[in-house]
């Protein structure tokens, strides 16, 4: 129940602070081998167990994070938000 709540709440401050962001461009430049972001998607990684007895919070914690990006219509600000999980 914690790990769900700890994880919902990262994910949640995640997308609220892409979404707060400012739209203002700066003069710095892109670290080697990085991307811009404009218009890109934004993946939300979760590393949870999808096997074993945490499956069931895991599987929940993953069906919330969803059901929040289609809330929001999969958009954080300017940025399109996707969500991909791992075992």
């Amino acid at each position: 129940m914690m790990l769900r709540k700890a994880s919902a709440l990262l994910i949640a401050l995640a997308v609220v602070g892409t979404a707060c962001s400012s739209d203002k461009k700066s003069d710095t430049t892109t670290p080697a081998g990085g991307t811009t972001a404009s218009g890109d998607t934004l993946i939300i990684a979760t590393d949870l167990p999808l096997q074993g007895a945490n499956a069931d919070a895991s599987k929940d914690t993953n069906n919330a994070i969803e059901l929040l990006l289609e809330q929001a219509g999969g958009k954080a600000g300017a940025f399109n938000v996707a969500i991909k999980a791992y075992d």
